[in-house]
């Protein structure tokens, strides 16, 4: 939209809103000037409203009554005073400021709630960098948190008959009840609809798996194929969904939920993950490069919970507890003169 049109019909607006809005209309109408700036400015906030709509809440009777009843008064006060052309001028002006008032209040009062329902919103993204995590809260009140290296994207304001928001890594959400909008989360793989409730989804795009943890409430896991959406499950609290990204196989599993959405409070808890997922995890966690080198390690499982441990101190426990050595070649640096990740090699150890 143009600015000087933007211009005008602040203008008018501002004049419609005033206290004395009756007053400063009928000053419009003293002189032609005037007339010609608020018929322009009121031709222009008409055209504004989007085409094909209705003008509700006035009523046109009691208007065209009122402007008739106008006529008559004016007729009696100038018939006496001025020549036919001059009494017209003025019966004229006076009539149209009756007529042209309440339509533009009507105006006025559309065209705010029209833009308000059909402005486009802007989206906003919260990057969490590698070896971090950070706590979010969204425009509707859900509170939550990302892992790190994940991204959260989501508009400045939900419009709609949904609260979608598109998450790439691991979030936490805690969506509060009484909306009648279901909160979806879209992940490259799959989405998850909710209304009030708490869970941890963890979708990177380069994992192993995709998984939704419930913690409280319901979800319900849904997939797109297509133009068509379907169920996959409904989740009950401490259950969790998980979908192989390379097989396709889907599985409903029992959980601690509050083992695995103990990340937000800075504990990493594995019970009884292959020790392919657990390097995994911690690579994200100290933005490391833990590589394994023998395929024996991978189905490995392994149970253990740290807390505000370097990756020093979690290897050396790792290694009393599995049967694996390690060799750290620590930050190499590129031929450019910057460090890269510290680099660590996992070996099987025999017992």
């Amino acid at each position: 939209m143009i600015e000087g049109k933007n211009t005008q019909a602040n203008e008018l607006k501002q004049i419609i809103r005033a206290k004395n809005s009756q007053e400063l209309l009928e000053a419009k109408f003293e002189s032609s000037k005037g007339m010609q700036d608020l018929y322009r400015e009121a031709y222009q906030l008409w055209n504004e409203l989007p085409e094909g709509t209705e003008v509700f809440d006035y009523d046109r009777e009691r208007i065209l009554d009122r402007v008739h009843h106008q006529i008559k008064l004016e007729e009696k006060v100038f018939i006496r005073k001025t020549t036919d052309s001059e009494r017209f001028l003025q019966i004229f002006s006076r009539v149209a400021a009756v007529l042209i008032i309440p339509l533009l209040l009507v105006s006025i009062l559309m065209y705010d709630s029209i833009s308000k329902n059909t402005a486009t919103p802007g989206y906003s993204e919260i990057y969490v960098p590698a070896g971090t995590r950070t706590s979010f809260v969204l425009p509707d009140g859900t509170k939550g948190w990302l892992n790190s290296g994940s991204c959260l994207r989501f508009p400045n304001r939900f419009a709609g008959k949904t609260r979608t928001v598109e998450l790439s890594g691991e979030g936490f959400f805690k969506v509060e009840k009484g909306n009648s909008r279901p909160f979806i989360v879209k992940t490259n793989d799959i989405n998850i609809k909710v209304h009030g409730t708490s869970f941890n989804v963890f979708a990177y795009p380069d994992g192993i798996i995709t998984e939704v943890v419930l913690e409280e409430g319901k979800v319900e896991v849904l997939r797109e194929e297509g133009k068509k959406t379907n169920s996959l499950c409904v989740l009950k609290p401490n259950e969790g969904f998980i979908l192989d990204k390379k097989t396709g196989s889907k599985r409903l599993v029992q959980v601690d939920a509050s083992g695995i959405t103990a990340w937000k409070e800075g504990k990493m808890v594995f019970r009884y993950e292959t020790f392919k997922n657990v390097i995994e995890k911690l690579n994200r966690w100290y933005n490391a490069d833990l590589v394994i080198k023998d395929a024996i390690l991978e189905s490995y499982v392994y149970y253990g919970t740290f807390q505000d441990e370097t990756l020093d101190e979690v290897l050396k426990l790792i290694k009393m507890t599995a049967p694996i050595s390690y060799r750290d070649y620590g930050r190499i640096q590129n031929p450019d003169g910057t460090f890269g990740k510290r680099k660590v090699e996992l070996y099987y150890r025999k017992p």
